[in-house]
């Protein structure tokens, strides 16, 4: 998580924090923590400022990942959850990432989970919605951002699935 004023993802990690934090608390309190067959156990929460730095997070991951951490749960940003999702996957831990949507985030890594539709399906239902209505063309413009980038890379396969003409892709 950003956690430092002034990170780029200060605002949003912070308050997933919060979350995770009721969450963790409610879970303990009033679920007796998790009950497993061996027991009930409490949950610990174990938080880290990633300094919204990709190098960080890595090194991070890599040393949660030799110790006792069996499950992860992912801050803001897709570019900042991608390399905890490969630690992740390379050590067989379970990954929670609701603040990520970048498909390379989740593709091929089944123990890595987010709640925002994956980048290549935030359009879907919009073009499908579209055709639907008697649309025949699309077109596209999306800011010099990954996020922007991924949503509308898909345009060109939803156009051709819905048989819809993509007029223009423009970055700006």
């Amino acid at each position: 998580f950003s956690l430092e004023q002034g990170e780029k993802f200060f605002t949003i990690g912070s308050k997933q924090l919060v979350s995770y934090n009721l969450m963790v608390d409610y879970i303990n309190r009033f679920k007796c923590g998790i009950n497993l067959s061996t027991g009930n156990y409490a949950i610990e929460l174990r938080s880290y400022d990633d300094q919204s730095d990709v190098q960080w997070t890595e090194v991070i991951a890599q040393k949660l990942a030799a110790s006792d951490v069996d499950i992860f749960l992912g801050g803001y940003s897709s570019t900042l959850t991608k390399p905890l999702a490969e630690v992740a996957h390379e050590n067989a831990k379970l990954l929670l990432a609701p603040g990520a949507a970048s498909t390379p985030v989740f593709d091929g890594k089944d123990k890595v989970f987010g709640t925002f539709p994956p980048t290549n399906k935030y359009l879907a239902q919009a073009v499908e919605g579209l055709a639907k209505v008697g649309a025949k063309t699309i077109a596209t413009v999306w800011e010099d951002a990954a996020f922007t980038r991924g949503v509308c890379a898909a345009a060109p396969d939803l156009a051709e699935t819905n048989q819809l003409e993509l007029t223009s892709a423009q970055e700006v």
